[in-house]
């Protein structure tokens, strides 16, 4: 918002792609730009005479931290916002299915960190999970540090491995004094 004004951008939904999640989102959805290596969610409530300005600010925020202004999407409609609400569950689903094609079980991360942590929970998904050479991918809620991580296994042998970088995984974000669930529960596999 301009000097003196207060800030126009109030999120009820924040969330975020990460590219990996980008990356397994291309073959189903040939709207996401190639150059993508992340992308934010959000939902806000607007009347018609703030939307243009509530867009105008968020596009000055993506552009002043080099988001692909260009390529964004944006919904002003119910039928928009539906779009964006079908394509952020669809990765979730997608997920499932791909599982189920390898004949193996979700291993993912329900975790979330203190608003201070959450440069050191990337860190420590990056830390641990790369090394592994496993697939994997975060998504989630961007607005409360709880981005939900997949380890993607292809075979037992992948399963098993992931299964203990997920046990790191969660040392290390407790460790930052997060919790290992934030949202699902802990239920029998956890």
């Amino acid at each position: 918002a301009p000097a003196g004004e207060a800030p126009r951008i109030d999120a009820r939904a924040l969330e975020a792609f990460d590219d990996a999640a980008l990356d397994f989102m291309r073959p189903h959805h040939a709207g996401v730009p190639a150059a993508a290596r992340a992308a934010v969610y959000f939902e806000q409530e607007t009347r018609p005479e703030t939307e243009a300005e509530i867009q105008e600010d968020w596009l000055r925020l993506a552009e002043e931290h080099g988001g692909l202004v260009d390529d964004s999407w944006f919904a002003a409609d119910a039928k928009g916002a539906q779009r964006f609400r079908e394509f952020r569950h669809a990765l979730p689903v997608g997920i499932n299915e791909w599982l189920a094609a390898h004949h193996q079980r979700k291993i993912a991360g329900d975790m979330a960190v203190p608003d201070a942590s959450f440069d050191s929970m990337l860190r420590a998904y990056h830390d641990v999970l790369d090394p592994t050479g496993l697939p994997w991918l975060s998504f989630g809620h961007l607005g409360n540090n709880h981005l939900h991580v997949n380890i993607l296994p292809r075979d037992d042998g992948e399963a098993s491995r992931a299964r203990e970088a997920y046990g790191r995984v969660v040392e290390r974000i407790v460790a930052l004094g997060g919790t290992v669930s934030a949202e699902h529960g802990l239920g029998k596999i956890k």
